[in-house]
Protein backbone atom coordinates (compact mmCIF):
# COMPACT_ATOMS: atom_id res chain seq x y z
CA UNK A 1 0.00 0.00 0.00
CA UNK A 2 1.24 3.49 -0.86
CA UNK A 3 1.52 6.02 1.99
CA UNK A 4 -0.90 8.34 0.15
CA UNK A 5 -3.59 5.65 0.37
CA UNK A 6 -3.29 5.11 4.12
CA UNK A 7 -6.07 5.97 6.56
CA UNK A 8 -6.02 6.45 10.32
CA UNK A 9 -6.27 2.76 11.20
CA UNK A 10 -3.47 1.92 8.75
CA UNK A 11 -1.02 4.00 10.77
CA UNK A 12 -1.88 1.94 13.85
CA UNK A 13 -0.81 -1.20 11.97
CA UNK A 14 2.33 0.63 10.78
CA UNK A 15 3.19 1.48 14.41
CA UNK A 16 2.59 -2.15 15.45
CA UNK A 17 4.85 -3.39 12.67
CA UNK A 18 7.44 -0.81 13.70
CA UNK A 19 7.18 -2.12 17.24
CA UNK A 20 7.90 -5.62 15.95
CA UNK A 21 10.89 -4.27 14.01
CA UNK A 22 12.40 -2.76 17.16
CA UNK A 23 11.43 -5.67 19.39
CA UNK A 24 12.97 -8.40 17.25
CA UNK A 25 15.90 -6.60 15.60
CA UNK A 26 17.25 -5.27 18.90
CA UNK A 27 16.11 -8.09 21.17
CA UNK A 28 17.21 -11.01 18.99
CA UNK A 29 20.89 -10.83 17.95
CA UNK A 30 21.54 -11.70 14.32
CA UNK A 31 18.20 -10.40 13.01
CA UNK A 32 18.27 -7.06 11.17
CA UNK A 33 15.46 -4.50 11.11
CA UNK A 34 15.32 -4.65 7.31
CA UNK A 35 14.88 -8.43 7.37
CA UNK A 36 12.01 -8.10 9.83
CA UNK A 37 10.56 -5.42 7.55
CA UNK A 38 10.48 -7.90 4.68
CA UNK A 39 8.88 -10.55 6.89
CA UNK A 40 6.04 -8.28 8.05
CA UNK A 41 5.56 -6.83 4.55
CA UNK A 42 6.51 -3.22 5.23
CA UNK A 43 10.04 -3.07 3.86
CA UNK A 44 9.42 -1.74 0.35
CA UNK A 45 6.91 0.86 1.57
CA UNK A 46 9.48 1.97 4.16
CA UNK A 47 12.23 2.33 1.55
CA UNK A 48 9.91 4.22 -0.80
CA UNK A 49 8.81 6.61 1.96
CA UNK A 50 12.41 7.40 2.94
CA UNK A 51 13.66 7.78 -0.64
CA UNK A 52 10.72 10.00 -1.67
CA UNK A 53 10.07 11.79 1.62
CA UNK A 54 10.21 15.25 0.01
CA UNK A 55 7.98 14.31 -2.95
CA UNK A 56 4.96 13.61 -0.73
CA UNK A 57 6.17 14.91 2.62
CA UNK A 58 2.80 14.90 4.38
CA UNK A 59 2.01 11.22 3.84
CA UNK A 60 5.57 9.89 3.90
CA UNK A 61 6.44 11.78 7.08
CA UNK A 62 3.24 10.54 8.77
CA UNK A 63 4.10 6.97 7.80
CA UNK A 64 7.70 7.24 9.02
CA UNK A 65 6.61 8.94 12.25
CA UNK A 66 4.20 6.09 13.02
CA UNK A 67 6.92 3.57 12.14
CA UNK A 68 9.54 5.28 14.35
CA UNK A 69 7.15 5.59 17.31
CA UNK A 70 6.49 1.87 17.10
CA UNK A 71 10.19 1.13 16.56
CA UNK A 72 11.17 3.12 19.65
CA UNK A 73 8.52 1.39 21.77
CA UNK A 74 9.63 -2.01 20.49
CA UNK A 75 13.27 -1.22 21.24
CA UNK A 76 12.44 -0.39 24.85
CA UNK A 77 10.26 -3.47 25.13
CA UNK A 78 13.07 -5.65 23.77
CA UNK A 79 15.12 -5.02 26.88
CA UNK A 80 12.33 -6.25 29.15
CA UNK A 81 10.67 -9.02 27.16
CA UNK A 82 12.43 -10.64 24.22
CA UNK A 83 15.82 -10.69 25.94
CA UNK A 84 14.37 -12.29 29.08
CA UNK A 85 12.32 -14.79 27.10
CA UNK A 86 15.32 -15.67 24.96
CA UNK A 87 17.21 -16.55 28.14
CA UNK A 88 14.33 -18.45 29.76
CA UNK A 89 12.80 -20.25 26.77
CA UNK A 90 15.27 -19.89 23.87
CA UNK A 91 13.81 -22.82 21.91
CA UNK A 92 10.31 -21.33 21.93
CA UNK A 93 11.58 -17.95 20.69
CA UNK A 94 13.69 -19.62 18.01
CA UNK A 95 10.76 -21.72 16.77
CA UNK A 96 8.45 -18.69 16.65
CA UNK A 97 10.97 -16.71 14.60
CA UNK A 98 11.61 -19.68 12.30
CA UNK A 99 7.85 -20.06 11.81
CA UNK A 100 7.45 -16.42 10.83
CA UNK A 101 10.38 -16.62 8.41
CA UNK A 102 9.13 -19.91 6.91
CA UNK A 103 5.69 -18.41 6.26
CA UNK A 104 7.34 -15.36 4.69
CA UNK A 105 9.47 -17.55 2.40
CA UNK A 106 6.41 -19.49 1.23
CA UNK A 107 4.54 -16.27 0.45
CA UNK A 108 7.52 -14.85 -1.46
CA UNK A 109 7.97 -18.05 -3.48
CA UNK A 110 4.29 -18.02 -4.45
CA UNK A 111 4.58 -14.39 -5.49
CA UNK A 112 7.77 -14.95 -7.50
CA UNK A 113 6.98 -18.27 -9.19
CA UNK A 114 5.87 -16.53 -12.39
CA UNK A 115 9.43 -15.19 -12.76
CA UNK A 116 11.18 -18.45 -11.85
CA UNK A 117 12.11 -19.19 -15.48
CA UNK A 118 14.40 -16.13 -15.79
CA UNK A 119 18.08 -17.04 -15.47
CA UNK A 120 19.07 -13.52 -14.33
CA UNK A 121 16.87 -13.84 -11.25
CA UNK A 122 18.60 -17.05 -10.15
CA UNK A 123 22.05 -15.56 -10.84
CA UNK A 124 21.22 -12.68 -8.48
CA UNK A 125 19.79 -15.14 -5.94
CA UNK A 126 22.96 -17.29 -6.03
CA UNK A 127 25.36 -14.33 -5.87
CA UNK A 128 23.56 -12.89 -2.84
CA UNK A 129 23.66 -16.27 -1.07
CA UNK A 130 27.40 -16.60 -1.72
CA UNK A 131 28.09 -13.04 -0.53
CA UNK A 132 26.10 -13.63 2.67
CA UNK A 133 27.96 -16.91 3.28
CA UNK A 134 31.39 -15.33 2.77
CA UNK A 135 30.41 -12.31 4.86
CA UNK A 136 29.32 -14.41 7.83
CA UNK A 137 32.34 -16.72 7.58
CA UNK A 138 34.85 -13.86 7.63
CA UNK A 139 33.41 -11.61 10.36
CA UNK A 140 35.89 -11.22 13.21
CA UNK A 141 34.79 -10.41 16.74
CA UNK A 142 35.68 -6.88 17.73
CA UNK A 143 38.20 -6.20 20.45
CA UNK A 144 37.45 -3.93 23.39
CA UNK A 145 38.84 -0.46 22.84
CA UNK A 146 37.90 3.02 24.02
CA UNK A 147 36.99 6.23 22.27
CA UNK A 148 39.35 9.20 22.79
CA UNK A 149 38.61 11.40 25.80
CA UNK A 150 39.26 14.51 23.70
CA UNK A 151 38.13 13.63 20.16
CA UNK A 152 39.79 15.44 17.27
CA UNK A 153 37.99 16.45 14.09
CA UNK A 154 39.23 13.29 12.37
CA UNK A 155 37.69 11.19 15.17
CA UNK A 156 34.33 12.90 14.69
CA UNK A 157 34.50 12.42 10.92
CA UNK A 158 35.26 8.73 11.47
CA UNK A 159 32.19 8.47 13.72
CA UNK A 160 30.07 9.97 10.94
CA UNK A 161 31.54 7.41 8.50
CA UNK A 162 30.73 4.62 10.97
CA UNK A 163 27.16 5.93 11.10
CA UNK A 164 27.03 5.91 7.30
CA UNK A 165 28.26 2.30 7.17
CA UNK A 166 26.01 0.98 9.95
CA UNK A 167 22.94 2.63 8.41
CA UNK A 168 23.02 -0.30 5.99
CA UNK A 169 21.61 -2.46 8.81
CA UNK A 170 18.33 -0.54 8.58
CA UNK A 171 18.05 -0.60 4.79
CA UNK A 172 19.88 -3.66 3.43
CA UNK A 173 18.20 -6.95 4.42
CA UNK A 174 20.27 -9.49 6.35
CA UNK A 175 22.88 -7.05 7.65
CA UNK A 176 22.78 -7.04 11.45
CA UNK A 177 23.68 -4.02 13.61
CA UNK A 178 25.74 -5.93 16.18
CA UNK A 179 27.62 -7.96 13.56
CA UNK A 180 28.64 -4.84 11.62
CA UNK A 181 29.83 -3.15 14.81
CA UNK A 182 31.81 -6.23 15.83
CA UNK A 183 33.41 -6.42 12.39
CA UNK A 184 34.49 -2.79 12.72
CA UNK A 185 35.92 -3.51 16.17
CA UNK A 186 33.93 -0.78 17.93
CA UNK A 187 30.96 -2.67 19.35
CA UNK A 188 32.14 -2.53 22.96
CA UNK A 189 33.27 1.13 23.05
CA UNK A 190 30.03 2.19 21.36
CA UNK A 191 27.91 0.30 23.89
CA UNK A 192 30.03 1.77 26.71
CA UNK A 193 29.48 5.25 25.28
CA UNK A 194 25.70 4.77 25.27
CA UNK A 195 25.80 3.33 28.79
CA UNK A 196 27.82 6.32 30.01
CA UNK A 197 25.30 8.77 28.52
CA UNK A 198 22.49 7.19 30.56
CA UNK A 199 24.56 6.54 33.70
CA UNK A 200 23.11 9.52 35.56
CA UNK A 201 24.89 10.34 38.78
CA UNK A 202 28.03 8.36 37.98
CA UNK A 203 31.37 9.80 39.05
CA UNK A 204 32.62 12.31 36.47
CA UNK A 205 29.36 12.01 34.55
CA UNK A 206 29.13 15.61 33.34
CA UNK A 207 32.82 15.81 32.42
CA UNK A 208 32.39 13.15 29.73
CA UNK A 209 28.75 13.77 28.82
CA UNK A 210 29.45 16.47 26.24
CA UNK A 211 32.18 14.36 24.62
CA UNK A 212 29.87 11.36 24.36
CA UNK A 213 27.02 13.46 23.00
CA UNK A 214 29.39 14.98 20.43
CA UNK A 215 30.50 11.52 19.26
CA UNK A 216 26.91 10.26 19.20
CA UNK A 217 25.75 13.36 17.32
CA UNK A 218 28.24 12.84 14.50
CA UNK A 219 27.38 9.14 14.41
CA UNK A 220 23.63 9.85 14.08
CA UNK A 221 24.28 12.47 11.40
CA UNK A 222 26.11 9.90 9.30
CA UNK A 223 23.48 7.27 10.11
CA UNK A 224 20.50 9.30 8.90
CA UNK A 225 22.35 10.49 5.78
CA UNK A 226 23.18 6.85 5.07
CA UNK A 227 19.57 5.74 5.50
CA UNK A 228 18.45 8.36 2.99
CA UNK A 229 21.19 7.54 0.44
CA UNK A 230 20.84 3.75 0.68
CA UNK A 231 17.07 4.02 0.42
CA UNK A 232 17.62 5.92 -2.84
CA UNK A 233 19.85 3.08 -4.05
CA UNK A 234 17.33 0.39 -3.10
CA UNK A 235 14.53 2.43 -4.68
CA UNK A 236 16.55 2.65 -7.91
CA UNK A 237 17.19 -1.11 -7.90
CA UNK A 238 13.50 -1.82 -7.29
CA UNK A 239 12.55 0.46 -10.20
CA UNK A 240 15.11 -0.90 -12.68
CA UNK A 241 15.45 -4.51 -11.53
CA UNK A 242 12.18 -5.28 -9.76
CA UNK A 243 12.17 -9.09 -9.97
CA UNK A 244 15.92 -9.38 -9.35
CA UNK A 245 15.53 -7.27 -6.21
CA UNK A 246 12.72 -9.55 -5.05
CA UNK A 247 14.89 -12.63 -5.61
CA UNK A 248 17.71 -10.94 -3.67
CA UNK A 249 15.24 -10.40 -0.81
CA UNK A 250 14.29 -14.06 -0.99
CA UNK A 251 17.99 -14.99 -0.69
CA UNK A 252 18.37 -12.78 2.38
Amino acid sequence: MKTSEMKGKDYVFVALKGMLLGLVSLGVPGVSASTVGIIVGIYFTMVDAIANIFKDFKHNAAFLLALMIGYAAGSVGAAFSVTVLAEKVPLVITLVIMGIIAASIVNMILALRKDANKLSNWIVFTVVLVVIFVYNMTIAEGTETTFPEQPRLIDLILMAIVGLVTSTTFIIPGVDFAIVFLSLGIYYPFMNMLANIFSFGAEGYFSILLVNLELLGFYLAGYFVGIFLFSKLIKFLIGKFATQTQFASLAF
